[in-house]
């Protein structure tokens, strides 16, 4: 059996990143955005200085984020090394 080699892309690759290229994909970007908002938004109201704001939102703003190129990498094309000027 044979697998298929064209499957849906969400995110086409770009030189640093992807961009997203179906509704998947941006629907993957707008969760994103809602969940990073809502977040920062409900850990800037339990907080009263924003030292504590900052290290409370960072830890899960980068797990967020990891998530998201984690689904870019999986459901995006594959990126591979070029060098500068080659594409």
């Amino acid at each position: 059996m044979e697998q298929e080699k064209s499957k849906k892309l969400w995110f086409k690759k770009r030189r640093y990143g992807w961009i997203p290229m179906s509704f998947e994909g941006w629907t993957a970007v707008v969760i994103y955005f809602f969940m990073v908002v809502g977040d920062f938004l409900f850990i800037y109201s339990s907080h009263n200085s924003g030292s504590a704001v900052f290290k409370s939102f960072m830890p899960r703003f980068i797990f967020l984020t990891l998530i998201l190129i984690a689904v870019c990498y999986w459901k995006g094309e594959k990126s591979e090394w070029t060098w500068r000027g080659k594409e």
